[in-house]
């Protein structure tokens, strides 16, 4: 008898621990994003941390730079000018270096595609949003705050991981007004500390010698674009309502070139004008 109800008690007690473990699992909190409309969603969170993040009503201005490694005033000054109206501007502008022509090792099909969409003919070359700038870049000062005061018609967000193989891209596209048109979204690989200096080879950046530019590297460098169309995938056609949000995912293999390490993502929006492209908003992702 008395085994029997040690027995009892035994089961009893096992059965206690059993619930407890049970219903503290059940209340362990799990932070993160708790919104499945943000790119930062935790299906497993429990409590919300406040790390969703939503595209912003501000705007991120493109500056590129038309260069290549043949180019000799692209060494010379280019580059500088192109660091310099970056850092001085860090806050609102993206740089982008597309390269140009086949005996260039980094031009590719995407910066083709932003050359004859701006009707580039010689370099170095500046633009700036949807501004032509020639070699005039210190116009950037006067020019900048007419986007910068504008208003905003779509934000992004966007964040991505890398793998061994792939970078893995989750965006998110929001209208802030009534938009009409075809819009685009340019999801791009870019890399910086691509070495340019003399023992560079194919690389080697003409005009910039190691006496003048010691240890040069291209930055900014234009890569790839997901999905292979330079203007990346179209998200709206026709007509768009202000608060409508376009959630896309992407996977962009990494090629063998290219340094992992240094690789990040810029997007853009783009309006069709015409038979041209016209930026709409940026973003820069690292």
């Amino acid at each position: 008898m008395k085994e029997k109800h040690h027995l009892n008690k035994m089961f009893a007690l096992t059965l206690l621990t059993s619930v407890f473990i049970i219903s503290a699992n059940s209340c362990k909190k799990i932070p993160g994003c708790m919104d499945a409309s943000s790119i930062d969603y935790n299906a497993d969170a429990t409590v919300d941390d406040g790390s969703c993040t939503y595209p912003q009503e501000s705007t991120k201005v493109p500056f590129i730079e038309f260069t290549a490694t043949w180019c000799g005033p692209c060494g010379s000054w280019g580059s500088d000018a192109f660091h310099e109206t970056l850092t001085n501007n860090s806050t609102n502008l993206i740089g982008i270096a597309a390269h140009a022509s086949n005996s260039d090792p980094m031009y590719n099909q995407v910066a083709q595609a932003l050359i004859n969409n701006y009707s580039i003919s010689g370099w170095p070359n500046f633009w700036l949003g949807n501004d032509f700038l020639g070699t005039n870049y210190y116009q950037t000062t006067t020019i900048l705050p007419n986007y910068l005061s504008a208003t905003v018609i779509a934000g992004i967000a966007a964040k991505f991981t890398k793998s061994a193989t792939a970078l893995d891209v989750k965006t998110s596209t929001q209208f802030f007004t009534d938009a009409s048109g075809d819009y685009y979204l340019g999801v791009y690989v870019l890399e910086n500390g691509i070495p340019g200096d003399d023992n560079a080879g194919a690389y080697n950046q003409n005009g910039a010698t190691d006496a003048d530019h010691p240890n040069y590297t291209h930055d900014h460098v234009l890569r790839a674009v997901a999905g292979g169309n330079p203007w990346g995938n179209q998200i709206v056609t026709g007509s768009v309502a202000s608060g409508e949000v376009i959630n896309l995912d992407y996977s962009i293999p990494l090629q063998v070139e290219w340094n992992d390490s240094n690789v990040y993502i810029v997007c853009i929006v783009w309006k069709v004008d015409g038979s041209s492209y016209q930026f709409v908003n940026a973003i820069k992702v690292e």
